[in-house]
């Protein structure tokens, strides 16, 4: 059965990786672009883990609490090796469908000059913006009580971080929008933006903003002692200096991925982490190798065994109304996979949800006729996006989009289905960047008008 089951890994394997490079034009990890990046979150996080269960490294310990281990460890196995496959093949269908001809226009993209134009009247737009929001995130810390990344290196001795972490997600400056939208979602994407037009300008005052702004945006990142974010912040950085310059070095990649582990490490120990760094199961490995899938084989094991499949249930509260259904009933199938299996750390107030890739939620609300779905529509979304970052005019603010939109749809590919049919994030995030565009980089007349006049008034020249 070894014998077998490793055969069935590696002829997946390649088949997958075929399918993907095919699907995303390179897999080149220094000019990695949207499909490229999934590719790799999928394989480290779902398909190695599931690999290494299969062949008999089994003793992480999500897999412990399974109620119906060799079944639930199986399929996962199969609809893993399935989607390896098949994903892709669906990609490649729509980009087939639109006639993107997916290598040639990711290596034109690349090869394109940067556009420039008002990039001082933006600057004055931005700069004024990162006061106000300056004045905002001071607020908020004050509201907090204290600076978050200060207290990962000094705490008392009674501090807990998982339920501190909790309080900090609740605290809100004037409304929950002002701290979710404005704080935690805006300060970042302007950092992104200001470092795109540091490198793609090269003056000095850009420099200085982009400077301002990832301080800021650290401070942001680390406000809730969460280890993931300030590392994906420093992808977004790294993946919009490869879309400006073309790529970047594979030495280059593998030293920012050795940077990955020793700041997640320094973050695991900061946290109050004891154990070993090199336990596969345990730590900062187990959590990137093991945890995904374990939470995978909780949903076929828990649906509908033990608890009735969602039916829709998952879609956000808003959307359930609009189809005449009660927003009440809104139940993502991460927090019920947590209720059930996490039930110690619900008790004890420190329990958040167990996100798997994609196919857990669809298959907890609609069964394996729901994995079949979310093929087909995360392929779609994701074909959308991407094309759409190529099409689209190669500015700084349509490069900080390209690079933004890479990382959230490759970290939602490890999440939530229904985060693929509607997500507020995202649609925030278009409207800020495509608005942005349109009003300041485009060659629509509304943006020229705008722009001129704004420099009139400044008093900028280029």
């Amino acid at each position: 059965m070894f014998v077998l089951n490793l055969l069935i890994i590696v002829s997946c394997a390649i088949l997958s990786a075929t399918l993907f490079y095919k699907a995303s034009g390179t897999l080149a990890v220094g000019k990695i672009n949207m499909v490229s990046c999934i590719y790799f979150l999928f394989f480290m996080q779902t398909f190695l883990g599931i690999s290494l269960t299969i062949l008999g490294l089994d003793k992480h310990y999500t897999l412990d609490k399974l109620l119906y281990r060799e079944y639930s460890i199986r399929i996962t196995f199969v609809i893993v090796m399935l989607v390896s496959i098949f994903f892709p093949v669906m990609i490649c269908l729509w980009q087939k469908l639109l006639k993107v001809k997916v290598k040639d226009s990711y290596s034109e993209y690349l090869s394109k000059k940067t556009e420039t134009k008002y990039s001082s009247v933006l600057f004055v737009v931005i700069g004024c913006g990162t006061i106000i929001l300056g004045v905002l995130l001071l607020i908020y810390f004050v509201k907090i009580g204290y600076i978050p990344l200060i207290r990962l290196f000094r705490y008392p001795k009674e501090f807990d971080f998982a339920t501190e972490r909790i309080r900090i997600n609740h605290t809100i400056v004037i409304h929950e929008y002002i701290t979710n939208i404005l704080v935690l979602s805006v300060i970042p994407l302007l950092s992104y933006v200001s470092f795109a037009y540091m490198l793609a300008t090269k003056q000095r005052k850009w420099m200085v903003l982009a400077l301002i702004l990832f301080g800021m945006s650290i401070l942001v990142e680390t406000h809730n002692f969460s280890k993931s974010p300030v590392l994906f912040y420093c992808l977004i950085l790294v993946l919009i200096y490869i879309y400006i310059c073309g790529g970047i070095k594979t030495t280059y990649m593998v030293g920012f991925g050795f940077f990955g582990l020793i700041l997640l490490a320094i973050m695991y120990q900061l946290t109050g982490y004891e154990g070993t760094y090199f336990d596969i199961y345990n730590g900062p490995i187990g959590r990137v190798v093991f945890t995904q899938v374990g939470t995978l084989a909780y949903a076929f094991d828990l649906f509908p065994s033990v608890f009735g499949f969602l039916n829709g249930r998952s879609l956000t509260p808003s959307l359930l109304g609009v189809l005449g259904k009660d927003p009440n009933l809104h139940l993502r199938s991460a927090r019920v996979v947590m209720e059930y299996y996490g039930s110690d750390k619900v008790y004890q107030g420190t329990a958040g949800v167990m996100n798997t890739v994609f196919l857990g939620e669809a298959y907890a609300n609609f069964g394996f006729a729901g994995v079949i779905l979310s093929v087909i529509v995360v392929s779609i979304v994701v074909v959308f996006f991407f094309t759409l970052c190529l099409k689209l005019k190669k500015t700084p603010l349509m490069i900080a989009f390209a690079a933004v939109m890479t990382v959230k749809v490759g970290m939602v590919s490890q999440g939530g289905f229904f985060d693929f049919i509607y997500n507020a994030d995202w649609i925030v995030t278009s409207i800020i960047f495509i608005g942005g565009y349109l009003l300041f980089e485009s060659d629509f007349k509304v943006s020229r008008v705008i722009s001129e006049k704004l420099k009139d008034v400044l008093k900028f020249n280029e």
